[in-house]
């Protein structure tokens, strides 16, 4: 598997800064956040994520976020199939995710899927709602990709 490449980052930070501008004050933000969807399961990171200031303050200093982040977000890079983000998407969603974000930097669109309820894409020209932070809560996908 290669490392992504500059853009994929660039993306990663953009999206940091505009979740956080957008996120209630006590939710926290930060990309590369490791946590465990299962305990069987092997150590994951999520792209950007976002996790409610009461759950990152029950984290053990010595170990990792135990379930999914409440918001995980995975921007796609070459080496990811469909199947593999769909499987990614199943498990966090029943382990604590309540948003799951594939971003595709190529068709400049975001797709948000919940548990329970069809996944809405969003795409250049538009902005993607973040129900977590509220019913006003947006942000614009122009801005996730310039």
């Amino acid at each position: 598997m290669t490392w992504p490449k500059k853009r994929h980052f660039s993306i990663h930070r953009r999206l940091r800064k505009l979740l956080e501008s957008a996120a209630p004050e006590e939710m926290v933000v930060d990309t590369g956040l490791a946590f465990r969807p299962l305990p069987e399961y092997e150590l994951w990171a999520a792209d950007v994520a976002v996790v409610s200031g009461k759950r990152w303050e029950d984290v053990d200093p010595e170990d990792n976020l135990r379930g999914a982040p409440e918001l995980a977000v995975e921007v796609l890079s070459p080496s990811n199939s469909k199947s593999e983000m769909l499987d990614r998407q199943e498990i966090c969603l029943a382990n604590g995710c309540l948003e799951f974000w594939i971003v595709d930097p190529k068709r400049w669109r975001i797709q948000v899927a919940f548990s329970g309820r069809p996944p809405v894409t969003s795409g250049p020209g538009q902005s993607t709602a973040i129900p977590l932070f509220g019913p006003a809560a947006a942000i614009s996908v122009d801005a996730v990709f310039e």
